[in-house]
């Protein structure tokens, strides 16, 4: 099990999920990959890609930069949003 701070967030495991449907056989994805081989380079058992896949489990962020990897996808949209900058307030003299 991956450590909780490896974890995805629900928009990754999203994201991730659209990339590894591409690369599966249907009903599951669109692509060629059958969900054991799709496991093997990515380091999960058929039953692990079959549990993402239906949305019943989120993965860690080393499996979704494999799957972006392997779709062709550019992995730093993984990558959670920069915090917008806090607004420096003035600072009044007494």
């Amino acid at each position: 099990m991956a450590r909780e701070d490896r974890d995805l967030q629900v928009w990754q495991n999203e994201l991730v999920r659209t990339w590894a449907r591409r690369l599966v056989k249907p009903p599951q994805g669109t692509g060629e990959m059958t969900q054991a081989e799709l496991g093997k380079l990515v380091g999960l058992s058929q039953s692990g890609i079959s549990s993402f896949l239906r949305g019943r489990q989120g993965t860690s962020f080393p499996v979704g930069l494999r799957i972006a990897q392997l779709a062709g996808e550019d992995p730093f949209t993984l990558l959670p949003p920069s915090p917008k900058p806090r607004e420096s307030g003035t600072i009044q003299s007494g």
